[in-house]
C-alpha cells in the first residue's frame, strides 16, 4: 500500500486558493483605472461665462486720479429689492452698477474685487454680481464672510 504524499497537495490547494484572490485584485484594479481616466480635476475646470450683452466702456476722462485700492461691493436688500453698495455709494440701479464695474476694470483690472451679501439677499443675485465680475475681466474676486464668533474661556481657578 502506498502512503499518499501530502506535501505536493498542500502545494497545489496553497496556489488554488490565492488565485480567486489575485483575480479579484487584478479586476478592482482594472476597474479603478477605467473608473478614473478622462476626468479632470474639479480645480482645474473654468467658468464659461458668456460675454453676450456686456459692451466695452470707454475708459473715464479722469485717468490722472489714482486708482482705488480695491472694490469692495456689498448687496443689500432695501424694499424689496437689491441694491448695490459699492465703496460707500449706493446704487440702485443694475445698469449703472455694470456701466461702473465696466469703467473700473478698464482702469484697474488687478484690484481685487470684494464681494458681501447681506443675509436676506437672494443667491442669484450674488452670482449675477460675480458673473458680472468676471465678464469684465476682473483678475481678483473674492468674498466677505464674517468671521468665526471665538467664545472666551475661562480658566478654572482650583481653591
Amino acid at each position: 500500500m502506498k502512503i499518499p504524499s501530502f506535501t505536493r497537495h498542500d502545494e497545489r490547494d496553497e496556489a488554488m486558493s490565492m488565485t480567486p484572490m489575485i483575480d479579484v485584485v487584478f479586476l478592482l484594479l482594472i476597474f479603478f483605472v477605467c473608473a478614473s481616466i478622462g476626468q479632470q480635476k474639479e480645480m482645474l475646470l473654468s467658468t464659461p461665462i458668456s460675454g453676450a450683452g456686456v459692451k466695452s466702456g470707454t475708459p473715464p476722462e479722469n485717468l490722472d486720479q489714482p486708482k482705488p485700492d480695491r472694490a469692495y461691493l456689498k448687496l443689500l436688500r432695501i424694499g424689496g429689492e437689491t441694491v448695490t453698495d459699492l465703496n460707500g455709494t449706493l446704487i440702485e440701479e443694475p445698469e449703472r452698477v455694470r456701466g461702473l464695474l465696466i469703467d473700473l476694470a478698464t482702469v484697474a483690472p488687478d484690484i481685487p474685487v470684494v464681494i458681501e451679501t447681506g443675509d436676506d439677499v437672494p443667491l442669484g443675485d450674488m452670482i449675477e454680481l460675480y458673473d458680472l465680475c468676471r465678464s469684465v475681466d476682473f483678475e481678483t474676486i473674492n468674498f466677505a464672510i464674517d468671521p468665526p464668533k471665538t467664545r472666551s474661556v475661562k480658566p478654572k481657578v482650583t481653591p
